[in-house]
């Protein structure tokens, strides 16, 4: 708790008491079996102490809640780190496999590759151009804007 809401508790405190003490006659007080007269004082008071009781575990239950989240979380985390190391893994054995495939496939002749003119340019022409290290990236062959093989195929 900061420094500001301990003096504002401290001075509500005291408001309370002094709130308490002004009223000091007994007050009746019918409980379902029975009545008895007890003193405003500790009517005031008893009231102001279960309510910051109240307020008390309210904030207790909010914290341990608070925790408990936390460790789920930290745990999740964990978990999806340690899939992540697996995924990066896969990623680079099949990188790997990836390049000596290109290795056996091409040799040193590269791939040739015609882009598609679909975006910005004439519909149905198409520009070839050769490609040393392979036919382009995965988002660029998904789309279609290119088409890759091997040079002696496209005649290049």
């Amino acid at each position: 708790m900061s420094q500001l809401g301990v003096i504002l508790a401290l001075v509500f405190s005291i408001f309370i008491a002094i709130f308490a003490l002004a009223n000091n006659q007994p007050i009746a007080i019918n409980y379902l079996v029975g009545k008895t007269d007890v003193s405003a004082v500790l009517v005031i008071l008893g009231a102001a102490f279960l309510g910051a009781l109240t307020i008390f575990l309210l904030g207790v239950y909010r914290q341990v809640k608070a925790v408990l989240r936390l460790r789920a979380l930290q745990g999740e985390l964990t978990e999806l780190r340690t899939q992540l190391q697996a995924v990066e893994q896969e990623r680079d054995s099949l990188l790997l496999q990836l390049g000596q495939w290109q290795e056996e496939t091409t040799g040193a002749e590269g791939w040739a590759c015609a882009e598609s003119a679909g975006s910005g340019g004439a519909e149905g022409k198409t520009k070839k151009t050769a490609v040393p290290d392979g036919p382009g990236t995965d988002e660029e062959q998904d789309h279609g804007r290119r088409n890759c093989a091997p040079k002696e195929e496209q005649g290049l």
